[in-house]
């Protein structure tokens, strides 16, 4: 898999996950959704590899290991972004707020059932067009 499919494939997700919340699936949905910032975080990654090498620096160990978690902070904390990102959150608009309805996602959503609100509430979060989270990844993947 490389960042290029990633990029696709965390827009598949997130189109999927909203045409779930739109047709009643809403667990389904959110699900996805999550999933979708997921992929979008892993691409950072590979274009962080790409870019600099990371994995063969002696501080990165462990470096792979970590990229194979669903902790989207600590993925977040892979990419390279993490000093920029939590720049961004201190400025006072929406995007802190967005951030923190997305770290409420895990993997365990799948075991879970959803209400339309939480998904759409997360949905929001990830695709608001100036302060989504996934927007921000946009920008930077």
């Amino acid at each position: 898999m490389n960042r290029e499919s990633l990029r696709c494939l965390a827009e598949e997700r997130i189109k999927e996950a909203q045409f779930l919340v739109n047709n009643g699936y809403h667990s389904g949905g959110y699900y996805l959704a999550g999933y979708a910032i997921e992929i979008a975080l892993k691409a950072c990654i590979l274009k962080l590899i790409e870019e600099e090498g990371v994995i063969f620096k002696r501080d990165q160990k462990g470096f792979q290991q970590d990229c194979w978690s669903h902790d989207l902070n600590k993925l977040m904390g892979k990419t390279g972004l993490k000093n920029e990102f939590e720049r961004d959150l201190e400025n006072p608009d929406e995007l802190s707020v967005n951030w923190k309805t997305v770290i409420n996602w895990s993997e365990d959503a799948r075991y879970e059932f959803h209400s339309k609100e939480t998904a759409q509430e997360l949905l929001r979060a990830i695709n608001d067009e100036t302060h989504g989270v996934l927007t921000w990844i946009r920008q930077r993947w």
